[in-house]
């Protein structure tokens, strides 16, 4: 609806004043959806790979950044999730906010079993 729309333009202008842009990325990946009924990026790594935030790799925080855009597509189709996880580190590299190196480094890494968990109980 419009009046959704208004508060939400309200409400991310709001944010981009106070917060900044990392800030605001960390509230966002506490609190998503990342599927198989797991919300928030700890609860997501315990659920989809049975990791601690800690003992979690580069592949596996690449994998759950890709979840939240469309987690069911991802969970179930490998392909899929491969060429979003490469637009992600294409998107960080572009941005500089990793060097070539590390996207080469990046690009590597084979994509996270993100079916290892089950899924979370929340």
């Amino acid at each position: 609806s419009m009046e959704r729309k208004a508060f939400t333009v309200a409400l991310t202008t709001m944010l981009g004043e106070r917060l900044s842009p990392g800030r605001i990325a960390a509230l966002y990946a506490a609190k998503a959806y990342y599927g198989r009924n797991c919300y928030g990026h700890v609860d997501a790594v315990f659920g989809l790979t049975r990791k601690t935030p800690q003992t979690a790799d580069d592949a596996v925080w690449l994998a759950l950044a890709a979840l939240p855009r469309s987690p069911s597509l991802y969970l179930r189709n490998r392909s899929a999730l491969r060429i979003r996880v490469k637009t992600i580190i294409d998107e960080m590299h572009s941005s500089n906010s990793i060097t070539e190196q590390t996207a080469q480094r990046l690009e590597n890494l084979p994509i996270a079993n993100l079916s290892v968990g089950k899924g979370c109980s929340n």
